[in-house]
């Protein structure tokens, strides 16, 4: 019995180096594997480094990439940090109105003056 309570601090520290440093490991490995799964061809992405492109080919360990037309460079395949969604729409902006050029009239500039 007096073995087991000195054992217990130690195997209350390898559960905690468990919970608070393996087990994050494991899901971010995990996670980072699902986003390499996701890449192909015409995907955008944006690097570890915050470089954004669209994937032009990917390849076992490598994947090229066109960060402006005609600008294709090649990355690791551990370089890519996220996968952006496209853009829908809806999440263009607004062109300004038409009545906005009338309220420039209406407002007189005291520099013109």
């Amino acid at each position: 019995m007096k073995n087991l309570g000195s054992l217990l601090p130690l195997l209350l520290l390898g559960v905690f180096f468990y919970v608070l440093v393996l087990r994050p490991a494991q899901r971010r490995q995990r996670a980072a594997a699902a986003v390499q799964n996701e890449l192909t061809p015409g995907v955008q992405i944006m690097t570890t480094g915050g470089l954004f492109g669209t994937v032009v080919e990917v390849l076992d360990d490598r994947l090229t990439l066109e960060i402006a037309p005609g600008t294709v460079v090649e990355f690791a395949k551990g370089a890519v940090g996220r996968v952006v969604p496209p853009v829908s729409d809806a999440a263009e902006p607004a062109e300004p109105a038409a009545d906005a050029e009338h309220a420039e009239d209406a407002t007189p500039d005291p520099a013109q003056s």
